[in-house]
């Protein structure tokens, strides 16, 4: 019997998702740049492991909603929130506790996560 999950990537804008994703597949699928804003949309892409697999699904950063394409990229992130089984949110180590906060009221404990702190190499 085959087991599948799907697990969202979620944080703010160049929080790490992307780069995350891509060493989790071991290739580079999603785009990186130091830029913030580079995933537009979510993508998804399949990690298998003997009879299970993971569907890892990337996501635009959770910002405040501006103009009409950031209303579009939160819009993605958000139903990437409400498709998932597990949220993996993604939090740079010299982030202040604030955009968690507010990821925290968006998800109201409706879905599981888990935190894991990225760009540590900067510290």
């Amino acid at each position: 019997m085959t087991k599948a999950g799907f697990v969202s990537l979620i944080g703010r804008p160049n929080a790490g998702k992307s780069t995350l994703m891509n060493s989790l597949l071991g290739e580079k699928i999603a785009m990186v740049s130091q830029k913030a804003n580079a995933t537009r949309k979510r993508s998804n892409a399949i990690v298998m492991h003997d009879n299970a697999q993971i569907i890892f699904i990337d996501t635009p950063g959770l910002h405040e909603k501006e103009k009409m394409l950031n209303q579009f990229m939160l819009d993605e992130a958000l139903k990437a929130m409400g498709d998932c089984d597990l949220i993996v949110y993604l939090a740079p180590i010299t982030d202040s506790t604030e955009p968690y906060e507010k990821f925290l009221k968006r998800n109201n404990g409706k879905i599981k996560h888990i935190i894991v702190l990225s760009k540590i190499d900067q510290v």
